[in-house]
């Protein structure tokens, strides 16, 4: 599977991650088509030259007034936030600027999907690949320090609750590796004509070296979050659950296999996660949920499709969701860090901000990953969207989303599931390994 992405700056908030992340992971996909895709939006002029000199004297705005920051907050702190609108208002009450933003999108789209070099090593199959990747695994230890050393990954790791063995941690990062090759999906040979296609399949190369120095930086941010990992609760499905609340997100299969991933930030309790939940228990989530994808079979042989519902948010509000600390621990590890190939974004109810933020993105973003994306927006046809992106099946949609044209099936997710708290840990555990049982 590809993803892949840099640290981002101290700016980024979480859901800038998912925003962004899910964007930037798309460098080395093949070209798609679809109705009006992020290529259709201009990039205004100036930007490329002279950055740092206009800096300090731009000052656009978007045309969003519906929904500015105000209706929620006292005097007080209208007058210390800046209108949602002001997008560089909001940078520079973050402490950051646009440049800065733009030069980490422009480090981050410059890494996605690792490197490749002359002198890499390959393997053609994942035996063989498996075998020489048991051997580098040591020297990748040595950069970790002595505290982590001493502990076993798989004591960090719910490897018991999935399933699974440090081997199988290991096929994931080979499998990602792989040489995609897949055929377009308007091509009459494609395996699978929805936008995005599929990942090639198993009898590609698969480049060994790439995959170790994925998993270097892997067990790297393992290390920094260490402490959050492992106390005060085991890394469990069962000590997520209430945490899992907040966000209600959703996973379903489409009619090509790939996994869907739904996040409707319309339903996330915004409220709840930014005063309630610590953050060191958002992180467990997302890792729980990243090593989940890993060890997905139909996300692995398939590929990912991300759903991402923007829920009309106010700029401030999208920045501000999680503190600055949470979003760099996410975004290294969603961007930089796990084995995952994701085939096609879908975002939806778009705020007009989030145009311009496209609009800066867009000279950093290859011309095969701007035709990856789409957004559901005014004039498009919103079923027929969806139908080309995860076709037709009852199974790709799940129910919740708030949406006439995303009604689907209430058996179609199936990640919820695992985080009922009336399901005991012990059944739990039982539907989750048959979830990642391979086919």
């Amino acid at each position: 599977m590809t993803t892949s992405h840099t640290t981002i700056a101290r700016w980024t908030q979480f859901a800038v991650l998912l925003f962004f992340a899910s964007l930037v992971q798309y460098a080395r996909c093949q070209p798609g088509v679809g109705h009006r895709f992020l290529s259709s939006f201009t990039f205004p002029q100036g930007i490329l030259q002279g950055l740092q000199d206009q800096e300090q004297n731009e000052s656009w705005t978007s045309v969003d007034k519906e929904y500015q920051v105000g209706s929620t907050t006292d005097s007080s702190q209208k007058q210390q936030q800046p209108q949602s609108q002001d997008l560089f208002g909001v940078f520079e009450q973050l402490g950051t600027s646009w440049y800065a933003i733009l030069q980490t999108i422009r480090n981050i789209v410059r890494s996605s999907g690792g490197m490749t070099y002359t002198d890499d090593i390959y393997a053609n199959d994942i035996d063989t690949a498996l075998s020489m990747f048991r051997d580098m695994i040591p020297e990748a230890w040595t950069h970790l320090s002595s505290s982590v050393k001493t502990t076993k990954l798989s004591d960090v790791l719910p490897l018991d609750e999935f399933g699974k063995t440090l081997d199988d941690l290991y096929i994931s990062f080979l499998r990602w590796s792989m040489a995609d090759s897949a055929v377009d999906q308007m091509e009459e040979t494609a395996t699978c004509k929805l936008h995005g296609g599929a990942n090639a399949g198993k009898s590609k190369l698969i480049n060994v070296s790439k995959a170790f120095r994925r998993i270097e930086r892997y067990m790297e941010w393992m290390e920094e979050a260490y402490e959050d990992l492992v106390s005060p609760d085991t890394l469990t499905s069962a000590s997520l659950v209430d945490i899992w609340s907040a966000f209600q997100m959703k996973m379903t299969y489409d009619d090509c296999g790939r996994l869907v991933w739904w996040l409707d930030l319309a339903l996330v309790d915004l409220p709840r996660i930014q005063s309630e939940i610590p953050p060191r228990e958002i992180t467990r989530l997302f890792v729980w949920i990243a090593h989940y994808i890993m060890f997905n079979p139909q996300a692995q042989n398939n590929g990912i499709v991300f759903f991402s519902g923007m829920g009309h948010i106010d700029f401030w509000t999208f920045m501000t969701m999680l503190p600055v600390d949470v979003g760099l621990k996410l975004d290294s590890f969603t961007i930089s860090v796990i084995p995952a190939k994701t085939k096609f974004l879908v975002l939806y109810d778009r705020p007009s901000w989030a145009k311009v933020l496209f609009q800066l993105v867009k000279p950093f973003l290859r011309r095969a990953m701007q035709r990856r994306v789409i957004v559901i927006e005014e004039g498009l046809y919103e079923r027929d969207v969806v139908k080309d992106v995860i076709g037709t099946g009852m199974q790709a949609i799940p129910t919740g989303l708030g949406h006439f044209w995303l009604n689907g099936s209430d058996d179609a997710d199936f990640l919820g599931p695992l985080f009922d708290p009336n399901v005991s840990s012990r059944k739990r555990q039982k539907m989750l390994q048959k979830q990642l049982k391979a086919s």
